[in-house]
């Protein structure tokens, strides 16, 4: 008796077939670094569906808005940006400092739900 691990039998005549070879065309063997892997995610789907919404928000901001954000990120981190950033698009910044940005974004986004639509200049008005 053939076991059918081994050996694959045929759904015609019944004759046994070898058991299909699999080649790993894109296989790595070693572990892959989690930034490297975020690098092949972003290429891989940049093209077909992944727009990049923090760099077209931030890019078509004004200089107000950018200067916000940017304030907002020294404020946890001394140092991280200089006043003559303020009007770089997104891809200036290294990987690291358009983390920033975006949890400073997120923030500020939050901040935006909490508050009412708009203040009225009466309300100044004790």
């Amino acid at each position: 008796m053939v076991r059918s691990s081994t050996v694959l039998k045929s759904s015609v005549d019944n004759m046994p077939v070898a058991p299909a070879q699999i080649y790993l065309v894109h296989a790595r063997i070693d572990k892959m670094p989690f930034e490297e892997f975020r690098q092949r995610r972003a290429e891989m789907f940049s093209k077909c569906r992944n727009r990049n919404r923090a760099r077209e928000f931030f890019n078509r901001q004004s200089d107000d808005y950018k200067f916000c954000i940017l304030t907002l990120v020294n404020r946890n981190n001394p140092g991280k940006f200089s006043i003559g950033e303020v009007g770089e698009d997104f891809e200036f910044f290294d990987l690291h400092r358009r983390e920033l940005i975006i949890q400073a974004m997120n923030l500020i986004n939050r901040w935006g739900e909490l508050l009412p639509g708009k203040f009225k200049l009466s309300d100044s008005i004790i």
